[in-house]
């Protein structure tokens, strides 16, 4: 796909994201603490320990919006997002983590929330639950794409059996999805059987048999094939992701270390007020 035509295909898909069925704006003239009076009664915005935000293109100039992720199914903004999230929403060890794709997507950093809303303050968004205690995964970093580092550093081993991929470093899932789509997927959406079955098949390949060195052939072999391998790399204990009833009180990540931030998600309706409002 040439550049401007990804960009073009990856800003529909973001705006599908953001359409009426899951995202509704409040056209209201009432005050910020009044919506949120209104909504989330529970909520204090000036005294919660760890507030979140989400960034959004605010062409509308909309105030406040609610969401309520459940209702429609979010569609990854590209092919990277697509393996990662039908492991992390089919696989048993996720069973106890909202649903990626039926949730809202936050983070505990106003300046990263104001990137995705393009570089634009106005559009960076206080994101609350409507309820006390809502139920959220916690990133063990910024990003989700940069959470996963022992599953990148296998995959940059298995790189290196191929010419094409010898100099390749697998630092993010964006790097990891590149690699199945080239050499194992061959740019198919597949479903969460269809991921199991070619990861097993092209490491059963006489190909890939011959290059795998013995030490790696016993890890994959103990977990049972390549995709149980990957999977076991993706848990979420092994990649201190967490869970956490979100309130006033909750501490994601150590505040006092400007660096420290956290990607975030929610499946629990939740209310967006913009930030700027707030102050």
């Amino acid at each position: 796909m040439e550049p401007r035509s990804k960009y073009m295909h990856e800003m529909k898909t973001y705006q599908k994201f953001l359409n009426e069925s899951r995202t509704i704006a409040i056209k209201s003239k009432k005050t910020a603490l009044d919506i949120i009076a209104k909504y989330a009664p529970w909520y204090d915005p000036y005294n919660c320990v760890t507030p979140l935000y989400r960034g959004l293109d605010n062409y509308e100039k909309i105030n406040y919006r609610l969401t309520n992720p459940k209702k429609s199914y979010r569609e990854p903004s590209n092919d990277a997002a697509n393996y990662q999230q039908l492991i992390m929403d089919e696989n048993p060890s996720w069973k106890d983590y909202p649903k990626r794709g039926y949730s809202v997507i936050g983070t505990t950093s106003d300046k990263i929330a104001g990137l995705y809303g393009g570089d634009d303050y106005n559009a960076v968004f206080r994101l609350i639950p409507l309820k006390e205690n809502s139920l959220f995964g916690v990133c063990p970093k910024a990003d989700i794409w940069t959470s996963f580092p022992k599953l990148c550093d296998f995959y940059s081993e298995i790189c290196e059996l191929f010419n094409n991929y010898e100099d390749f470093d697998i630092e993010s899932i964006s790097d990891w999805s590149d690699f199945l789509k080239d050499e194992i997927i061959h740019n198919i959406q597949p479903d969460y059987n269809e991921l199991e079955t070619k990861i097993n098949a092209f490491y059963i390949n006489d190909d890939i048999q011959s290059r795998i060195s013995p030490d790696l052939k016993n890890k994959i072999a103990k977990a049972g094939g390549l995709f149980n391998y990957t999977v076991k790399l993706m848990e979420p204990k092994l990649n201190k992701f967490k869970l956490i009833n979100y309130n006033l009180t909750s501490v994601i990540y150590n505040i006092s270390n400007v660096f420290d931030n956290r990607e975030v998600w929610t499946s629990a309706e939740c209310l967006m007020v913009k930030e700027s409002l707030l102050h």
